[in-house]
């Protein structure tokens, strides 16, 4: 071993760097080098192998050592996720049960057919499928322990045969054909589900091949086929079983016996009458057939036969009624080993718009912090209400997954009198097929009304006037007189320097700022003319662009609406085009306290504390979806002094998590404020952090706050931005509460 660091946890210090001299290894990679790839090597004489995934094999061959049948070089193969092997011969990749050969430092490695026996044979049995996904799943727990942990876990792994070992599931799986009684010759636990109730699943699983399978589909019970309830633990209407059925993810047809399962989460609500739960296996089995108590998979069911009739959808569309809505309940998010997660907070929602007879909107965003694994999904296009369920195609970003790019749906099926809630499942999954999600949720009608959207109608074409791009159409009208929008985004500008900004722009006589109603909601900001912004020397401007509108919400009493632009948006620096990243979000359409209301507050020695009541999710430099803290973000003023006392934001990624505090008490003399932030990011490859705040109190005596905020690494390579309303949560008159 050359060098070695870890401190228990991930943060950016963790390396790993080995000397293969002769001989051979098999190895499983942990949290060093998931970061940063480039923190973990092992060098040969004759190349350098670099990570991309976790499970591998290594064997040097000299002086004729590994016997006549094996010339000398390096022979490599990947049991699990993919190398790069690297010398001045070139640089190249090998995934999943590719093999490789290295004759000399000059010659690039070469594929080989058929695995070469001295890479696992001689150090010991050759991994199976499961085998790696064990390893896999340990690996998941060992990243939140410490180093000790760390060599414990790999003690487990390295178990005699005769101890218990992984084995496929018989009671989650795709059947090849059916008997006529489930396709598994015993009748499932249960009874048949009345005929037109509705569950959703949704899962992880394998295929008699193998391969791997995300499952999410909505059940319609006919004939008595294919659902099978119960009474479980004093709850009613728990699936318990689904009898051989083609589902979209299982084409060959996937059955369920919870059979031996343990039902890890339950619940219900009436009126109308859903049930949900979470059945979890314990897939470790031993050669006795026991099992041994180790979590490995789950499914997740939410049913209900009270679902939404026709007539009410044809009502509700005759209407032009348009619907937001928000979670209510449902089950913990897992990944593929069965590990709950927790969902970013506000999601899954979905917004519809009945008049049109489509989705429109369709966030959710799911996190393992242990595993520093986060999807992020949103629609991928409006879709079309297909009757009581439609499935909808979801883009699915994943931080911290070997592969970014993901895919996945959700199935939304509605419930009760005029659409009053939704039931919803969904599955995310990597690009490279390892890391995955599933989960479902009931969902509540937070907000509607009525009036078909315009669409987004560009109000004709007309060129506003705009610095946008020298004279660029732009959308929408010039905002009212004296209203207050503050924006977060990131990006690059012209020069490709990072750009990290949290400012607030005023609707002056220059009329910056235009607005539009979009997806039914209304003062969604279009387009900021170039103004001044903290972190744009020479100013920016900002332009919806091609850009997909991926959150939107609005607080009627302050006229006050919030949203975040993700993709082909645009940017401009000093009217010079800068290169869009992550999300630009913006939160405003209200007047600023006055002067006046400041003034009687302090004259109150009002005291006050702000929480969060609503806003966006927060992004990272790509627009990848986070979470906050718990009542974060959060302020205190001492109106009496006239100072903004405590300002704190929260903020977490899958590997990265930034924490941004007011210093020192900032005094303010107006409605508008900006903060300097102390700032502190785990995960970062610089330790030192910066970010700044952007605050307007708006409403009657300062009821609310319209907060924008940016937090970013000393390199800029890793950011935060976000945009929350805040509300007096609690106040006091003459001064601070006495403790």
């Amino acid at each position: 071993m050359r060098e070695y660091e870890f401190a228990g946890h991930a943060d950016g210090t963790e390396k790993a760097v080995f000397d293969l001299v002769k001989g051979g290894l098999r190895t499983i990679t942990g949290v060093i080098g998931r970061g940063n790839q480039e923190n973990y090597q092992v060098e040969t004489p004759v190349a350098t192998i670099g990570i991309r995934g976790t499970h591998y094999g290594l064997r040097f061959c000299e002086q004729q050592g590994c016997g006549s049948d094996y010339a000398d070089g390096l022979y490599g193969g990947v049991a699990d996720g993919a190398i790069g092997v690297v010398n001045a011969g070139g640089d190249l990749t090998f995934g999943n049960d590719r093999y490789f050969y290295v004759a000399n430092r000059n010659t690039a490695a070469t594929e080989l057919l058929a695995p070469p026996a001295i890479i696992f044979d001689d150090i010991g049995p050759r991994p199976s499928k499961s085998s790696d996904e064990e390893i896999q799943r340990a690996e998941g727990f060992r990243d939140a322990g410490a180093a000790a942990d760390e060599i414990a876990w790999l003690q487990t792994l390295q178990r005699p045969a005769e101890q218990p070992v992984y084995v496929e599931s018989d009671h989650l799986r795709p059947k090849e054909e059916d008997n006529g009684n489930g396709g598994h010759g015993e009748t499932l636990p249960g009874n048949p589900a009345p005929n037109g109730s509705v569950a959703l699943v949704a899962f992880k699983a394998h295929d008699p091949q193998s391969n791997r399978l995300w499952v999410s589909d909505a059940l319609k019970q006919q004939n008595g086929y294919p659902v099978r309830i119960d009474k479980v633990n004093e709850t009613p209407n728990v699936v318990t079983g689904v009898e051989h059925k083609v589902m979209a993810g299982c084409a060959i047809g996937c059955r369920f016996d919870s059979t031996d399962w343990t039902l890890a989460e339950q619940g219900q609500k009436a009126g109308p009458a859903v049930t949900w739960g979470r059945w979890q296996e314990n897939w470790l089995k031993g050669q006795d057939t026991t099992t041994s108590g180790i979590p490995y998979a789950s499914l997740h069911f939410i049913y209900s036969n009270e679902l939404t009739l026709l007539s009410d959808l044809d009502a509700l569309k005759s209407k032009g009624i348009y619907a937001y809505f928000s979670p209510l309940e449902g089950t913990l998010p897992t990944d593929q080993y069965g590990n709950p997660g927790v969902y970013a907070e506000g999601t899954p929602n979905l917004k519809v718009d009945f008049g049109r007879y489509e989705f429109q909107q369709y966030n959710l965003g799911v996190l393992f912090p242990e595993r520093e694994i986060a999807f992020s999904g949103e629609l991928a296009q409006p879709t079309p209400i297909a009757g009581v369920h439609t499935a909808l195609p979801l883009r699915v970003a994943c931080s911290g997954c070997a592969t970014r790019e993901g895919t996945g749906h959700a199935d939304v099926a509605f419930v009760g009198g005029e659409a009053s809630h939704a039931m919803t499942s969904f599955e995310m999954h990597g690009n490279d097929q390892q890391d995955s999600a599933v989960g479902v949720a009931l969902l509540y009608q937070s907000s509607s009304g009525g009036g078909t959207d315009n669409g987004g109608t560009d109000n004709g074409g007309t060129d506003n006037g705009g610095t946008n791009g020298g004279g660029t159409d732009i959308q929408g009208a010039p905002a009212t007189a004296g209203i207050v929008v503050a924006n977060a985004f990131s990006g690059k500008s012209a020069a490709g320097a990072n750009l990290v900004v949290a400012a607030s722009v005023v609707q002056g006589s220059d009329r910056p700022i235009y607005v539009d109603t979009l997806n039914n909601v209304s003062g969604v900001v279009t387009h900021v003319n170039n103004s001044p912004m903290s972190g744009c020397a020479g100013g920016c401007g900002l332009d919806k662009g091609s850009g997909a509108l991926a959150e939107s919400g609005r607080y009627e009493p302050l006229s006050l609406t919030w949203g975040r632009w993700s993709r082909a948006w645009e940017l401009l620096e000093n009217d010079t085009p800068a290169t869009a990243s992550g999300s630009w979000h913006f939160i405003g359409g209200s007047l600023p306290t006055s002067v006046a209301d400041l003034d009687y507050l302090r004259a109150m020695r009002m005291y006050a504390y702000y929480d969060p009541v609503g806003g966006t999710l927060p992004t990272d430099e790509n627009g990848n979806l986070g979470a906050y803290e718990s009542y974060s973000p959060r302020m205190t003023v001492d109106f009496g002094r006239a100072e903004i006392v405590e300002y704190y934001v929260g903020v977490y990624f899958s590997n990265l998590s930034f924490r941004g505090a007011l210093a020192a008490p900032v005094g303010f003399s107006s409605a508008h404020s900006s903060l300097p932030l102390a700032v502190s990011c785990g995960g970062c490859a610089t330790s030192s952090a910066s970010g700044s705040a952007d605050v307007t109190f708006v409403g009657a005596n300062a009821s609310h706050a319209m907060n924008a905020f940016e937090m970013h690494s000393s390199d800029r390579a890793h950011s935060a931005v976000g945009v929350q309303l805040l509300y007096q949560a609690s106040t006091y008159t003459g001064g601070p509460p006495t403790r």
